[in-house]
């Protein structure tokens, strides 16, 4: 199927603008001769040139991956609908640093004068030198949480059942990353972590007796724990919190949901999800960093930025209102795991600085754009979906947000050598 059709006398073509950003041109049926202007017939000295251009590239491999990734968005399904959800503007994101982490370690980059592609392209040759570090080891997972403006809490979990190469302890590291951006940072060795208890999956957790659950520390599902920020990790049914010197409150319980809460409205917000293709990652000010689930490839997964109406920001924090609408939703990042990436995602914002800067995005945005334009890379048009409000404030039945709306993640086809070659020859008729 061709990379625009809707069907089969239906076509929407894509063409690039001054700025860079895709946009989705009128219908055009590609399959139809469309008439030329005799002002704009080709000349011999054009064609000539032309020919030698087409001849020159039939000899040059075209890299299909990095053609898709420069241009192809992806595409997301919202009530049976196929919505177009296109790379994160790094300007608005200018304030943050990206965190993104394998069970070895982070890799940390400031998001300023970087495109989508730049950005994710460094994140990616680190974490191909690095894949292979201590690669016989054990591999848990990893999740991350704020713990100040300067520093991250790292939590290493795993369920696994007990053999040569299996460690179920739940241990946590407090990093301090400023000042480590550009590069691969590999954790200290597990022993090195604070070890608050044991992991273990509902089935085993509940044939434990009581004695040997507060015995063993044991924690059902620990993938289910989130900080919160009083030196405690909890989980949605809050019988259960562990302190960070390992005290637990009792023998604990299983919980399914997953839940982080928001630094910025610790006392007011816990968001959580529990829709397996579809994770809440990160909360911040009200905006959100979320894991998604490929339909169609259930071993890929995207992360996905949702960026909340400042206005709607303002309103909630001044109890104007207790429901928010979900904002612009834009692609991070595609997650690598053949390089060992976890499903997981953080942003950390400069001190004293807000996550999304609206107010300085148009000061900002000539430098940022000569930066990105001596790259030679683009950034593209953010779409934004407006849904249903979300109420989930803390002492009201909290509401998954998006699950109604699973999207369904779909690379578009890559374009054939023969679309390339012949937008190239499109140059010589204009």
């Amino acid at each position: 199927m061709w990379v625009g059709q809707k069907s089969e006398a239906s076509f929407e073509a894509v063409r690039p603008v001054e700025d860079g950003r895709l946009l989705l041109d009128t219908p055009v049926n590609p399959l139809k001769p469309q008439p030329v202007s005799t002002s704009k017939m080709i000349s011999l000295p054009a064609f000539a040139t032309s020919a030698l251009v087409l001849c020159l590239l039939l000899l040059v491999p075209v890299d299909a991956k990095a053609v898709r990734r420069a241009s192809n968005p992806v595409k997301f399904k919202v009530k049976e609908k196929d919505v177009v959800i296109n790379a994160c503007s790094m300007k608005l994101l200018r304030n943050n640093f990206l965190h993104v982490f394998t069970c070895r370690g982070y890799v940390r980059f400031a998001m300023a004068g970087h495109s989508y592609e730049k950005l994710n392209s460094k994140i990616n040759k680190l974490l191909e030198a690095n894949k292979d570090l201590n690669k016989d080891d054990f591999c848990p997972q990893v999740k991350a949480f704020w713990y100040s403006d300067k520093e991250i809490i790292f939590l290493k979990y795993a369920t696994c059942k007990s053999n040569k190469n299996c460690d179920n302890s739940v241990r946590f590291w407090i990093e301090d990353v400023v000042g480590k951006e550009g590069k691969f940072t590999a954790f200290p060795a597990w022993n090195e972590w604070t070890e608050i208890g044991r992991g273990f999956d509902a089935d085993t957790f509940n044939k434990l007796t009581d004695d040997e659950k507060i015995a063993k520390k044991a924690m059902c599902n620990p993938y289910t724990f989130y900080y919160n920020y009083n030196k405690v990790f909890e989980t949605q049914k809050s019988g259960n919190p562990v302190t960070l010197k390992g005290e637990h409150s009792g023998k604990g319980v299983c919980n399914q949901i997953e839940q982080r809460k928001d630094p910025v409205l610790p006392g007011k917000l816990a968001t959580r999800n529990d829709d397996k293709p579809h994770r809440l990652v990160q909360a911040y000010d009200k905006h959100s960093l979320h894991s998604y689930q490929s339909a169609k490839d259930t071993s890929q997964w995207y992360a996905v930025f949702n960026q909340r109406n400042l206005e709607d920001v303002e309103a909630f924090k001044n109890k104007k209102t207790t429901s928010i609408r979900t904002g612009k939703l834009c692609l991070l990042r595609k997650y690598r795991h053949d390089l060992q990436e976890m499903n997981e995602i953080f942003m950390l914002p400069a001190k004293g600085l807000e996550m999304v800067d609206e107010k300085n995005e148009a000061n900002n945005e000539a430098g940022d754009e000569a930066r990105e334009s001596s790259e030679g890379e683009t950034t593209t048009k953010l779409y934004n979906i407006e849904k249903s409000p979300d109420e989930n404030d803390e002492g009201k039945p909290a509401e998954s947000e998006q699950t109604e709306n699973e999207p369904d993640f779909e690379e578009k086809s890559v374009p054939s050598v023969l679309m390339v070659l012949t937008a190239v020859a499109g140059v010589a008729f204009m």
